[in-house]
């Protein structure tokens, strides 16, 4: 026996194989809610929000309606906020990153002086050290 159900726009009964679910804030708004509704209903709606048997339910479903805005509208705030997160390496930094950037630059500029200094006195100290072994007549490669 077919199971029948109810389309929430014109009210007939269909076969569950020819109902569709109808989002009822649209996709393309960040819509997740949905309701059955049979085929024809559907493609006439659209995504029109002034399809007639629409403006009915609305007022026949005043708490889903708002479910379905609220719902709707806290996608839209996911969404700003994730492409505000994707777009926030290329934001200019905070006050406390710019500090931290600066800090770290800072850093690095001591290690590589650091690093000169410390490669300027080995080779003065290889130098020093060549040049003694030339005035003691040490030959490095053998015996002289």
């Amino acid at each position: 026996m077919p199971h029948y159900i109810k389309c929430d726009y014109c009210g007939a009964y269909q076969i569950q194989s020819q109902i569709t679910k109808e989002h009822v804030m649209p996709q393309a708004y960040g819509g997740i809610v949905t309701i059955p509704v049979c085929e024809p209903c559907n493609q006439m709606r659209g995504i029109s929000m002034t399809y007639p048997p629409f403006v009915q339910w609305k007022q026949r479903e005043p708490a889903l309606w708002a479910s379905a805005q609220a719902t709707a509208q806290m996608t839209r705030r996911q969404a700003k906020a994730k492409a505000a997160a994707l777009r926030g390496s290329l934001a200019p930094p905070s006050g406390a990153a710019k500090k931290a950037k600066k800090a770290a630059k800072k850093k690095a500029r001591r290690a590589r002086a650091a690093a000169k200094k410390a490669k300027a006195a080995a080779k003065a100290a290889a130098k020093k050290a060549k040049k003694a072994a030339k005035k003691a007549k040490v030959n490095y490669g053998g015996i002289k």
